[in-house]
């Protein structure tokens, strides 16, 4: 505050108003978020949908499956979200330093992917599976949000990650549903008890495999179109930045003028519809669910 004040009395009034609406949120600024930030939204919703609802079946798979008992089961389920309590930290460091967000995101969903296989379809202790997990679940969110944060202009950050948590959530409740309605339809006797999340693995296996085409989608497009920004170290991010900070900057621009209309993309209204419809989607569902 005391800053803004000397600033304030010092220089010229057309300064002023630039610095305050340089922090200033326009709801129009959505429809000029760059089509790699909604690639991160669908990331969120495919990768983060599937971590979430995994950790709600962890425990069960495990006693199923592997014929663990509770107290084993629910210990061994602990262990999938172990890895962030220690990597995470370090993760932050790295990324500021080294970068290779984008290669961490791919890992990420990699190490989803391979971590479903083996808890669904091996006999391999279930240690392995949730460790590998634990890795992705450590790997991915911090690669996602520190991400977003270099694309985006600081007055729609919260913004953008309040979409960003809500396609999260969206995905979740969605995926909740088909895993659920999936072990329904598996294995129902006694005997096969070990079988009954056959059909659910499978489903993770095919949602792996989808997150990660869509974050080897997000490395190319930063590789090509952003100067390979989010994977840049600490020295080459400036040269990046320089790069691509009047394609950062221009949706300011584009919000604050009279015409703002003709700088919308008719496909700018897209993503906004798709979560919308996925909103409500995973409201009906819950509903039904809940009926």
């Amino acid at each position: 505050m005391v800053t803004m004040r000397r600033i304030h009395r010092s220089a010229p009034d057309r300064i002023v108003s630039r610095l305050r609406s340089k922090h200033r949120f326009n709801p129009r600024l959505v429809l000029f978020f760059f089509g790699l930030y909604w690639l991160f939204i669908v990331e969120s919703f495919t990768l983060g949908g599937g971590w979430n609802s995994f950790l709600h079946i962890n425990s069960e798979l495990v006693k199923l499956r592997f014929g663990a008992n509770d107290a084993v089961a629910a210990w061994s389920a602990s262990v999938s979200q172990i890895m962030p309590i220690f990597l995470v930290p370090f993760l932050g460091w790295f990324f500021d330093v080294f970068g290779l967000r984008t290669d961490m995101l791919v890992m990420s969903a990699g190490l989803f992917t391979v971590s479903m296989a083996l808890l669904g379809f091996t006999m391999i202790n279930p240690l392995v599976g949730l460790v590998i997990f634990s890795i992705s679940l450590a790997l991915g969110p911090l690669a996602e949000i520190t991400a977003i944060s270099l694309i985006l202009p600081n007055s729609s950050l919260g913004t953008g990650l309040g979409i960003y948590k809500s396609a999260m959530n969206t995905g979740s409740t969605i995926v909740d549903i088909v895993v659920g309605v999936l072990q329904d339809r598996g294995s129902k006797t006694l005997e096969e008890t070990a079988h009954s999340y056959d059909y659910a693995m499978a489903f993770f296996v095919a949602w792996g495999l989808l997150s990660t085409f869509v974050a080897v989608t997000v490395f190319f497009v930063d590789r090509l179109k952003w100067n390979s920004l989010l994977r840049s170290n600490s020295t080459q991010r400036r040269e990046a930045l320089h790069a691509v900070k009047d394609r950062i900057n221009r949706p300011m621009v584009y919000v604050t003028a009279s015409n703002w209309r003709d700088y919308v993309h008719p496909w700018s209204y897209t993503p906004l519809i798709v979560l919308s419809v996925t909103l409500v989607i995973s409201w009906i569902l819950f509903a039904i669910k809940l009926a």
